[in-house]
């Protein structure tokens, strides 16, 4: 399904990029709206230290993530993404133990994401149902809801495996 203009030009999404290994390839698109470019180029310049005594930086967890999404290697449920509460608003979370990215798939294999924040400032200040409300709100408005959204619930709705 092609993203609609309207769409594009209402959260002015540009596709995520990031160098892949020799012998891999793009399997999944992730878009980015403007407020989430800003987020992420912010973690690409300043290159923050984890705020959980991960194992990798922020800057790392991003690529990595990004990594296993774009490449269609298998997301683990809970750790990696998952449908947000309550599941009627179709809105994903894309997670690393540092950073969160709220969105939704607007076809299979597509996510587009709108918001990023840091997890530790998101759980002090209870601002999950605010992200997905304003998504929701947002996307409504534009009309993806009509016309670039998957409203299925389950994972392999929204995602496919790349066969190894």
């Amino acid at each position: 399904m092609a993203i609609s203009e309207t769409v594009i030009s209402e959260f002015d999404l540009r596709s995520i990029s990031i160098r892949l290994g020799d012998k891999e390839e793009t399997w999944r698109t992730i878009y980015a709206s403007r407020a989430l470019q800003v987020f992420l180029a912010d973690i690409q310049v300043n290159d923050p230290p984890t705020r959980w005594e991960a194992d990798l930086t922020p800057k790392e967890q991003l690529y990595e993530l990004f990594r296993v999404f774009i490449t269609g290697e298998t997301l683990r449920t809970d750790n990696q993404f998952h449908i947000m509460r309550p599941t009627d608003d179709a809105v994903w979370e894309l997670k690393t133990p540092d950073l969160r990215i709220f969105g939704w798939f607007i076809a299979k294999d597509q996510f587009a994401g709108i918001f990023g924040d840091w997890a530790d400032r998101i759980k002090e200040h209870g601002l999950y149902a605010g992200y997905r409300d304003e998504i929701t709100r947002r996307r409504l408005e534009c009309g993806a809801d009509d016309t670039c959204c998957v409203w299925e619930t389950e994972e392999n709705a929204v995602i496919s495996i790349r066969n190894r």
